[in-house]
């Protein structure tokens, strides 16, 4: 049986891989295996939804009062060369309530 550890103690492959595979994201191993997502985790995926979702909020807003809004930009998100489907002004008529 292949064992390792410091100080005589035995580890065996098992445990070593869970060790391994729970590494912190911006350790060199996870940068490593995951390639550009690494570091990318729920909490920035989620402020990163965050903030498409108020620039499209305010580019309604300032197109519902008259204005001329720019296109809002998404965030990029790593290792994705799309941009994120946008919802078109058109589509806004649907989602009223009518009594």
């Amino acid at each position: 049986m292949l064992c390792w550890g410091p100080d005589g103690s035995r580890w065996g492959v098992r445990r070593l891989l869970t060790h391994i595979n729970n590494l912190p994201l911006d350790s060199a191993t996870a940068r490593k295996q995951q390639g550009v997502r690494a570091g990318w985790d729920q909490t920035a995926e989620i402020n990163a939804g965050i903030l498409d979702e108020l620039r499209k909020l305010n580019y309604y807003f300032v197109a519902a009062n008259g204005g001329s809004p720019e296109k809002p930009e998404f965030f990029p998100r790593p290792g994705e060369q799309q941009e994120p489907e946008t919802v078109p002004l058109s589509a806004l008529g649907s989602l009223l309530i009518e009594d």
